[in-house]
């Protein structure tokens, strides 16, 4: 999923009123990016944005027990580092220790078209499964007409409720919707030679997110397409 966009959009929404912290870099491993910021982390922050990343259970509840979130958003679960985690139930359990750690009366942000659902059981959390169509009616509007491909425009819904639920005013968020745009490598449109249109996605590399890339370039009006799929190890 287009986590990079998801951690500019609470600070895209909420920056005017509110002061913000999201993690800068997908590069450096989360729980030493936690561990560094804490060091220089001075107050006040209304907000501090971080990737939960995995790649085994375990470790996003170790994440969580360091930041103590408010608010959990579970962009989807599909196959995503399947061969580190061991199989897709491990995905599920070790995706779902985000909700399984939030404290009483938190909110979390489900996916609600995401392929797995997630397993825990907490009681004590409200959850909110979330999809444009959740969003006020000119919310969906000025989404449907931003730069972000349809395809990965839900993922800017959970910032665009907590934006609202935190009293931002409707006419600030249409705006910052307005400004958005999607990552360097999610779904990032260039030319290349002969004035071929070349889409970068290797931002991400799950099953739903080739399907995701299939139906975008199903919707462009270029009569051949071409996918090229590569693989780091």
């Amino acid at each position: 999923m287009e986590r990079p966009l998801l951690k500019i959009l609470p600070r895209t929404y909420c920056h005017q009123s509110f002061r913000c912290f999201p993690q800068k870099t997908a590069s450096t491993p989360p729980l030493v990016w936690l561990a560094l910021f804490l060091m220089i982390w001075r107050p006040p922050i209304n907000f501090f944005v971080v990737e939960m990343g995995a790649y085994k259970r375990g470790e996003i509840a170790e994440l969580c027990s360091i930041a103590m979130p408010d608010i959990g958003i579970l962009t989807g679960i599909a196959n995503q580092h399947i061969g580190l985690f061991g199989s897709q139930e491990n995905i599920i359990r070790g995706k779902s220790e985000l909700l399984d750690s939030l404290k009483p009366k938190s909110t979390a942000y489900v996916n609600a078209q995401s392929k797995y659902d997630h397993s825990s059981k907490n009681p004590n959390i409200n959850v909110i499964a979330y999809s444009t169509n959740v969003l006020p009616k000119d919310m969906r509007t000025a989404l449907a007409a931003c730069a972000i491909p349809a395809e990965i425009q839900i993922n800017a819904v959970p910032g665009i409720l907590i934006a609202l639920t935190h009293g931002i005013e409707p006419s600030v968020i249409k705006k910052s919707i307005e400004q958005l745009t999607s990552s360097a490598k999610t779904l990032h449109t260039t030319k290349g030679w002969a004035g071929a249109t070349i889409i970068d996605d290797t931002q991400n590399t799950s099953e739903m997110s080739a399907t995701t890339i299939v139906s975008h370039m199903s919707s462009l009006s270029q009569p051949k397409k071409n996918s090229c799929n590569a693989v780091c190890y």
